[in-house]
């Protein structure tokens, strides 16, 4: 089978792949581990990945120059089309706080690091408070891209010890192995490391190469196809009904819908009812850009507060296609025009790109664009004086501030009234209501009230134990710990302030 060699069963997979993501970001009920499209993906290009090196170091013609080249070409142009966009949209629908941490998004995405950035700030990819990051999906293509970098380096340095690759299943077996258990014991340790990093990932993208290596040359009886298929997608139906945003990720959970993927192309089959349909072979040739673009599509609902509704959510999801549709057409479209071009011409032009940016991205990052600020507004709004050092007007940011830890000292912060004669307040709720507190501060002192701010990600005003955000964090615990002291204290209060994203409690 050669490297050209289409396959209608792997362009149906993108579609489905593509398809549950976008539905599980737009929140479609049935689809709240949609998430697992990613792992479906991560299959799937280690699979063509595996293929691409291993059929070139049976010939002995691998070419870094050339497999990297070939990515970039691939991944690159759409990506930074993307980016600039949203750059030049959010110059002028940004307040200069959020364009500058898009700016740092922006740059970690170009470099291919996001995923690394992502992990560090600590924050939840299934809570609400990650809707305010433009690029957060971008995270995955990082892994990708760290995996092509590495994976053929890999790959080369072993044929050198076994040049026939005879044994190179048993190989890369043992870095799947190594990778689900270290990606099992992360995922239970550190839920987000877990999910972000590329040594919990490999195993997923490991597993499509296994599928190579081992059926490449073995085509199965039509009966076995059809079963093969048949379980395949049966395991990925499986995954979407037992797993939601609480299932602790990747971890050997994920076996399951990787097992799908595996099976459905061991099976190989190119006449699928599943796979041929034509609506489903366009939407996995455009894949990759509607996956672009959909994230930003939903994050500026978020950004302008537009309800999800069916009116919102059926515009929504047609302009991430009819976007996706424009950026395949017309961007990826254009990958012939560049590989006409020298391969050192391509290289200095990824290059000079990158050099171009990144400085002006991290500028923006540092400083911010003074010309975007009119002149009775705040240049920065962190340099004001807050009641607090670190977590901003007593917003207690346990998620993303690893100083922070659980315990009662999330109660001990005050805004507002400093007098004596002060009434007593209390403003409980979650990451809205914290931000919102140099608004009672001001409040507060007008009407002359104490306000004990008791604010944790995702912690609702509730006096139960339901939960926005993953159960697994730190958050819930210090969210369990707010919530009894609220039940025991709530009567000493004079005022009562309760605040949140009531949206994430409506049935």
């Amino acid at each position: 089978m050669s490297i050209n060699t289409f396959r209608n069963d792997i362009n149906g997979l993108r579609a489905y792949a593509v398809i549950l993501v976008v539905l599980f970001h737009f929140q479609i009920f049935g689809f709240s581990a949609g998430y697992l499209g990613v792992d479906i993906f991560f299959v799937i290009s280690g699979y063509l990945m595996t293929k691409i090196i291993i059929e070139k170091l049976y010939k002995q013609q691998l070419s870094f120059t050339d497999f990297y080249l070939a990515r970039i070409v691939r991944i690159f142009p759409a990506l930074l089309f993307l980016i600039v966009f949203l750059t030049i949209l959010g110059w002028f629908i940004f307040i200069p706080e959020d364009f500058k941490n898009f700016a740092k998004d922006a740059r970690y995405s170009l470099t291919f690091l996001s995923n690394d950035l992502y992990y560090r700030q600590a924050g939840d990819y299934f809570a609400a408070d990650t809707h305010d990051k433009a690029l957060l999906h971008t995270w995955s293509l990082s892994v990708e891209w760290q995996f092509y970098l590495l994976f053929p380096l890999l790959l080369f340095i072993y044929a050198k010890f076994d040049k026939k690759l005879k044994y190179i299943g048993i190989f890369l077996s043992l870095i799947l192995i190594a990778s689900l258990s270290f990606s099992t014991l992360m995922t239970a340790k550190d839920t987000m490391y877990g999910f972000f990093k590329l040594t919990t990932r490999t195993w997923e993208l490991v597993a499509g190469g296994l599928v190579y290596y081992y059926f490449n040359n073995k085509q199965l009886t039509a009966p076995l196809q059809k079963l093969s298929e048949g379980l395949g997608f049966t395991f990925i139906l499986l995954s979407l009904v037992l797993y939601d945003q609480n299932t602790p990720w990747p971890s050997f959970l994920a076996l399951l819908p990787v097992m799908g993927t595996m099976l459905i192309l061991i099976a190989n089959r190119q006449n699928s009812i599943f796979t041929q349909a034509k609506f489903i072979q366009n939407i996995g040739s455009a894949s990759y850009s509607i996956y672009l673009w959909h994230w930003p599509v939903f994050f500026l609902l978020n950004y302008f507060f537009i309800k999800l509704n069916f009116i919102s959510l059926s515009l929504s999801l047609g302009l991430s296609l009819l976007l996706g549709w424009l950026s395949y057409k017309y961007i990826e479209g254009s990958r012939k025009s560049l590989q006409k071009l020298k391969k050192g011409h391509i290289y200095l032009l990824f290059i000079s790109t990158l050099l171009l940016l990144y400085p002006i991205y991290k500028h923006i990052e540092e400083n911010g664009l003074a010309s975007r600020e009119k002149s009775n507004t705040p240049s920065n709004l962190d340099k004001m004086q807050m009641p607090s050092v670190e977590n901003g007007w007593c917003f207690y940011n346990i998620k993303d501030n690893h100083n922070l830890k659980v315990g009662s000292q999330g109660f001990e912060c005050s805004i507002a009234s400093e007098q004596k004669n002060a009434k007593s307040a209390l403003l409980f709720g979650d990451s809205f209501a914290g931000h919102n507190s140099p608004f009672w501060d001001q409040i507060g002192k007008k009407l002359n009230l104490n306000i004990q701010a008791i604010t944790t990600n995702w912690c609702y005003p509730s006096l139960n134990k339901e939960f926005t955000g993953n159960k697994q964090s730190t958050a819930y615990q210090q969210c369990l710990l707010n919530r009894e002291y609220l039940s025991k204290h709530i009567d000493q209060y004079d005022v009562l302030i309760f605040a949140g994203r009531w949206s994430e409690m409506d049935p």
